[in-house]
C-alpha cells in the first residue's frame, strides 16, 4: 500500500465514511485511522486526506482484534501478518501523538458510549418536553382560573336578570291594574253621561 493517486472512478473514503461504515464515533474512527496508519491504504495530505476501500478490511481487523481484548501492540502485530506495511506513511508524521494503550478506546467501549450518547439526548428530548409540559400546566392553570372567574361572573349576570324579570313582571302587573283602573273609571263616566243625557231629555 502506498500514496498512489486514486484511479479514475474510484471512491475515496473519508473518517466520516469509515465511522459511518461501522458505526463508530468519528473520533474513534479518526484514532485508529492514526494509530494504525501504516496499514492504511491512503491518499493525499491534510484535509484532503481520503482512505481507499481497502481501508475498510484494515479498520474490521483492527475491531475484531480489539474484541479479543488484544492490545493495540497486539493488534498490531497481528494486522502487520495480514497486511503491508506502507513504508511512505512511517515517514509521515503522525499529526498527533497516539494515546497510552491503556488509553486506547476499543469497540466493545465504543458502543456503551454510543448508547451513553443516545440516552444523553434522550434525555436532554424528555427534560424539554417536560419543560414544556410545565409551560402548558401554567397556561392551563391560568385558563382554568380565568374560566373560574368568567363562570362567577356569570352567576351574578344570571341574577341580575333574574332581578330584571322580577322587575319587569312586576311593572307589567301595575301597568295592567292602572289600565283596568282607567277602563273603570272610564266605563263610569260614560255611563254617568249617558244617565244625564238621558234625564234631560
Amino acid at each position: 500500500m502506498s500514496f498512489q493517486a486514486p484511479s479514475a472512478g474510484e471512491r475515496m473514503l473519508t473518517i466520516a465514511d469509515i465511522a459511518r461504515h461501522f458505526s463508530l464515533l468519528e473520533s474513534t474512527a479518526r484514532y485508529y485511522c492514526k494509530r494504525f496508519a501504516p496499514y492504511m491504504p491512503v491518499c493525499g495530505e491534510g484535509r484532503r486526506k481520503r482512505y481507499r476501500k481497502e481501508a475498510l478490511d484494515v479498520v474490521r481487523a483492527v475491531l475484531d482484534g480489539m474484541r479479543e481484548a488484544r492490545t493495540a501492540a497486539g493488534v498490531e502485530a497481528m494486522i502487520a501478518e495480514h497486511f503491508p506495511c506502507n513504508a511512505l506513511s512511517l515517514m509521515t508524521p503522525i499529526e498527533s501523538a497516539p494515546l497510552p494503550e491503556a488509553a486506547l478506546p476499543v469497540p466493545v467501549q465504543s458502543v456503551p458510549l454510543q448508547l451513553v450518547e443516545q440516552q444523553s439526548r434522550a434525555l436532554e428530548g424528555i427534560a424539554s418536553a417536560l419543560a414544556l409540559l410545565v409551560r402548558r400546566q401554567d397556561d392551563l392553570e391560568a385558563l382554568a382560573e380565568q374560566a373560574r372567574a368568567a363562570q362567577a361572573e356569570n352567576r351574578i349576570l344570571r341574577a341580575e336578570i333574574g332581578r330584571l324579570r322580577l322587575l319587569v313582571d312586576t311593572s307589567d302587573k301595575v301597568h295592567q291594574q292602572d289600565m283596568d283602573q282607567i277602563r273603570s273609571w272610564l266605563g263610569r263616566l260614560v255611563r254617568a253621561q249617558s244617565s244625564a243625557v238621558a234625564g234631560s231629555a
